[in-house]
């Protein structure tokens, strides 16, 4: 009996180990001080039932896998008491009514999204960062959908799902302080301000030099015009080329020469 009891407690200590180790074996991405804006937009039949608004979380206190801070929401219509609202959740568990805005960092193909009932289905590109996808509920909506979370920190990027085509659910990263780079559809932007800024140079270097040419014309120094015809003096005959050598006579120019 004694060594029965012993493989016992020996077995709930593996279990015990085993638990503990699955709960350090997540990571948290995120720390105080983070905070993520979303885009949040609910498509009607009609646009008077199209609502859009933006959502914010703030980090204030990470203690892995526990974390908390403050959630605000700008929607019409919709309105948390008070605001900013605290909120506080668990990563390894996916316990706390926030909890879909962050799950564990660096999961990968197969692994477990904990609260979510599902796995990570595919990994694919979002902007510049890499992003885990899984059919999932959304924590805007509650609804099932595709949903996309950032690899390396966890945070939400993107959900998207519909009541049967009637209405429309989305909620997108919009401005984060965690990472720089550009977000998706943001490099379209970038590359058309970087056009329109290279048009507008050309068409200013263009007229500046028009104009210089133009006052240069305005301010030419043009040669004066030749003297008006006057009455010439006749020249000196041949048969009076002798005698006009060095002489001025008879109205003739001086310019006779032998």
């Amino acid at each position: 009996m004694k060594g029965f009891g012993f493989s016992i407690i020996l077995l709930t200590c593996f279990l015990l180990i085993g638990n503990v180790s699955a709960v350090l074996g997540y990571t948290c991405g995120v720390r105080s001080g983070d905070y993520m804006r979303y885009n949040v937009s609910i498509l009607g039949p009609v646009y008077s039932d199209s609502i859009k608004g933006s959502i914010k979380l703030t980090i204030q206190s990470v203690v892995c896998p526990h974390v908390s801070g403050t959630y605000e929401a700008s929607v019409q219509g919709y309105s948390v008491t008070p605001q900013p609202e605290p909120f506080s959740l668990d990563i390894s568990a996916g316990i706390g009514e926030y909890g879909g805005y962050i799950i564990p960092a660096n999961l990968t193909f197969g692994n477990t999204v904990p609260g979510e009932g599902t796995t990570v289905q595919s990994i694919a590109d979002w902007g510049e960062r890499k992003a885990i996808q899984a059919n999932a509920t959304s924590p805007f909506s509650r609804l099932e959908g595709q949903i996309c979370w950032d690899q390396l920190t966890g945070v939400l990027f993107e959900a998207k799902n519909s009541t049967g085509g009637t209405y429309t659910y989305s909620i997108v990263l919009a401005k984060t302080n965690m990472w720089s780079g550009a977000f998706p559809g943001w490099w379209i932007l970038i590359v058309i301000a970087a056009v329109v800024a290279v048009i507008l140079t050309v068409t200013v270097l263009m007229l500046r030099r028009k104009k210089t040419l133009s006052n240069q014309s305005s301010t030419r120094v043009h040669p004066p015009p030749p003297p008006l015809p006057t009455a010439a003096t006749p020249a000196c005959p041949a048969f009076y080329r002798p005698l006009c050598i060095g002489q001025h006579q008879k109205g003739y120019r001086h310019d006779c020469k032998k």
